[in-house]
């Protein structure tokens, strides 16, 4: 059997059965939710759709240049030193305890 398009959006699963009246799993509520309608009659649902598919090559760029070899190693160097200075003000902290406090 041939699979198209149109094949793939006129399946419908045979065991399924009727419609829950009130759909009490997530999957049956996520299968029944008029997903056409609110296309057609809601501005945020079709919006939000539009400036996911408008924003999604930003968040590509981003991704990619975050995940440069360069940036992972100049993070990887600054991790390093924030340690490094984290150890030293350890090393030489006071550690009696008090701090600037005067005897009474």
């Amino acid at each position: 059997m041939k699979t198209t398009i149109a094949r793939l959006i006129q399946f419908k699963n045979p065991g399924q059965g009727p419609p829950q009246v009130v759909p009490v799993t997530y999957l049956a509520q996520i299968s029944q939710q008029p997903y056409r309608w609110m296309f057609k009659t809601g501005w945020f649902f079709r919006y939000f759709i539009y400036a996911n598919i408008v924003c999604l090559p930003l968040w590509v760029w981003i991704d990619r240049q975050v995940n440069s070899p360069a940036a992972v190693a100049a993070w990887a160097a600054k991790k390093q030193q924030d340690k490094h200075n984290e150890h030293l003000q350890h090393m030489w902290a006071d550690i009696t305890g008090w701090k600037n406090k005067k005897d009474d």
